[in-house]
C-alpha cells in the first residue's frame, strides 16, 4: 500500500525479507521484480476514500512520501488521500481545491515532519547525524518518527510572552535551515528572527508540519485552509533546503500577511502587537 492505494503489480520491485535493523536483506523466493515506471522523478497515488482520518478534526485531505530512494533519501513515491465529503468540485471551488491538491503534494515532497530528519545541506551531507549501523536518523520513540537536529528545527523559548492576564515562557519550534531563516528575516523585516515558526496547534497531521498561522496566515503551507492561499519564497526556500530540488524563485507568490511589520509582529504574540499598535 502507499496511503489508501494498493501499489500496481508492476511498479513494485522484488519482495526482499532484512534483519532488524533493515540490513542482511535477501531476495525472497518466487518473487520478481516488475518492470517499475522509466524516466520518472516521482510518483503520486492520489484516492478519495472516507477514511478513519477523514472523520477526525474536519480534515479535508492528508499526504504523505511512501518511499525514498537509497542513496539520498529523497521521497520518490508519495500519496495524497482527499476526504469526499470535505471537499468540493463546484466550479467556483475550483481554485480551493487546486490549492488543497498542490498543498499535499509538496508534504509528499518533502515538508512533512516524517522528512525533516532526512534533509540534507547543498553539499548532500545529513544535516542531522546518522546511525553507524543502519545509516539512518535516530528514531524518537515517543513520536514514532525519526529525529531531527537542532541545525534543522530548534526549540526557542519566549520568557515573556504576553497573554491576557500576565504572561508565561512559550516554548516554540522554528525551521532553522539556511534559506528559510534568510527568507523569513527578509519577508518580516527582522535581522535577528531565527527562523519560520511551525505550527504547535492541531494533532497528527497539523502540528510541526505546517507554517504557523498566526505570523503565515493565508501561506498556503499553513495548517488551515484561508481565501488567496499563496505558495510564498519562504516554502520554496524550505523544499530548496531539503537538499532535494532547486528552486524557482519567480514562481513564487507574494505573501502580504506579516511583510515588512518587524520583530515585534514575528517575535510576539497577538496581544502584545495589539497592545502595541493601540497604545
Amino acid at each position: 500500500m502507499c496511503g489508501e492505494v494498493v501499489v500496481p503489480e508492476k511498479h513494485l520491485d522484488v519482495c526482499r525479507t532484512c534483519n532488524a535493523t533493515g540490513q542482511d536483506c535477501r531476495e525472497a523466493t518466487g518473487s520478481e521484480a516488475g518492470p517499475g515506471i522509466a524516466n520518472t522523478d516521482f510518483i503520486f497515488y492520489v484516492s478519495a476514500r472516507q477514511t478513519e482520518r477523514c472523520h477526525k478534526g474536519l480534515t479535508v485531505a492528508y499526504a504523505a512520501h511512501c518511499q525514498q530512494e537509497a542513496a539520498l533519501d529523497r521521497p520518490i513515491a508519495g500519496h495524497a488521500n482527499l476526504c469526499p465529503l470535505s471537499i468540493s468540485t463546484k466550479p467556483h471551488e475550483l481554485q480551493t481545491l487546486l490549492s488543497t491538491v498542490k498543498h499535499e503534494i509538496l508534504h509528499a515532497l518533502g515538508f512533512s515532519v516524517s522528512l525533516y530528519a532526512f534533509f540534507r545541506d547543498e553539499k548532500g551531507n545529513p544535516r542531522t547525524p546518522r546511525k553507524p549501523d543502519t545509516g539512518k536518523p535516530y528514531l524518537n520513540e515517543n513520536l514514532q518518527i525519526h529525529q531531527w537536529s537542532n541545525a534543522t528545527i530548534k526549540r526557542i523559548v519566549r520568557d515573556h510572552w504576553v497573554i491576557r492576564g500576565g504572561h508565561i515562557r512559550r516554548a516554540i519550534d522554528m525551521m532553522v535551515t539556511p534559506r528559510v531563516v534568510e527568507e523569513a528575516r527578509k519577508h518580516f523585516n527582522c535581522s535577528v528572527l531565527e527562523g519560520a515558526e511551525l505550527e504547535d496547534q492541531g494533532g497528527e497531521g497539523t502540528a510541526l508540519t505546517h507554517w504557523e498561522k498566526r505570523i503565515f496566515e493565508n501561506e498556503a503551507m499553513t495548517g488551515t485552509h484561508t481565501q488567496s492561499p499563496v505558495f510564498s519564497r519562504i516554502t520554496l526556500a524550505l523544499m530548496e533546503d531539503s537538499g532535494w530540488y532547486k528552486a524557482n524563485y519567480s514562481m513564487a507568490s507574494p505573501l502580504t500577511w506579516g511583510k515588512n511589520l518587524g520583530c515585534n509582529f514575528a517575535m510576539r504574540s497577538c496581544k502584545d502587537w495589539i497592545a502595541m499598535n493601540h497604545a
